[in-house]
């Protein structure tokens, strides 16, 4: 699936370049279940662990359905 198709634009693009450099991918989440949040990336579907903060005021918070979140594919964590 393309991320485009899940609402993915030129303006998060540049908001994310950051977050690419450092070898994260982008991805949405498409549904959350205790803890675990499903995220959608351009090639792949997963269930992804919370690691860091996911509030843009720097707090920490849970993810919910159709956040845009930096994803570590390897560890598969938001």
């Amino acid at each position: 699936m393309k991320l485009e198709n899940l609402g993915w634009s030129d303006r998060m693009k540049s908001l994310f370049d950051t977050h690419e450099r450092q070898g994260l991918t982008a991805g949405r989440v498409v549904r959350v279940d205790r803890g675990s949040a499903t995220v959608q990336t351009g090639d792949a579907r997963f269930a992804a662990t919370e690691a860091g903060v996911l509030d843009p005021d720097g707090s920490p918070g849970p993810a919910v359905v159709g956040d845009w979140v930096a994803v570590d594919r390897s560890h598969d964590t938001v």
